[in-house]
């Protein structure tokens, strides 16, 4: 937690959702690294390894990586 001229900021880690979008369990979860995006999921359930939990790798989600590409366009 930060604190920005008097006011608290959280991490985006610490208010993210603390069950995956996907399986809606909870446990070791990657956050979307998309703009305010709070969404969780587990590794497997998006095909990812969980050494991305670890990773400097930034990762979108589903929907983001949708928009960003339409974006593009």
């Amino acid at each position: 937690m930060a604190k920005k001229r008097g006011k608290t900021t959280l991490n985006k880690s610490e208010i993210a959702e603390d069950w995956c979008f996907e399986c809606k369990d909870g446990g070791k979860l990657m956050i979307c690294d998309y703009g305010d995006c709070l969404k969780a999921y587990h590794p497997a359930c998006v095909g990812k390894d969980d050494s991305v939990l670890t990773s400097d790798i930034h990762w979108i989600c589903g929907k983001h990586l949708n928009l960003s590409f339409f974006k593009q366009i």
